[in-house]
């Protein structure tokens, strides 16, 4: 699998990188990056025990049949998404998310394809958003 991949962003003097998330290493950004997903929707999402994902990551986001991919803006993180195993030939993609900030020039999409790359790579047919 692919584990980074490099963005030129609108502006010359930033850099922006989409990677798998390294576990135990980003552990805390990925729960921080997640926590700031949760906080965003006006939606309650109580109900998916979040809190409990997140203390015991990375569970269902475990290489090598799911992912965590972050998008880090000069070495900080400014977004996530996640994928997880349903059945041998399909995937769920989960937690996408961008901050505020960090929305525009198409970031979320190269995020989003990020993903399909990853699950192909890692031989699933089909995705469930």
């Amino acid at each position: 699998m692919n584990r980074t991949t490099t963005i030129t962003p609108s502006s010359q003097f930033e850099s922006l990188d989409i990677e798998l998330a390294s576990f135990p290493d980003d552990l805390l950004a990925v729960q921080a990056i997640f926590r700031e997903y949760v906080q965003s929707t006006q939606a309650d999402l109580g109900f998916q025990n979040y809190e409990t994902e997140f203390a015991n990551l990375p569970g269902a986001y475990a290489q090598p049949q799911a992912c965590v991919m972050l998008v880090r803006r000069n070495h900080n993180v400014v977004g996530c998404a996640a994928l997880r195993k349903i059945d041998s030939a399909t995937c769920e993609l989960k937690r996408v998310y961008l901050s505020p900030n960090a929305r525009g020039n198409r970031i979320g999409k190269r995020l989003v394809l990020a993903m399909i790359q990853q699950a192909r790579a890692i031989g699933y047919q089909r995705m469930c958003v």
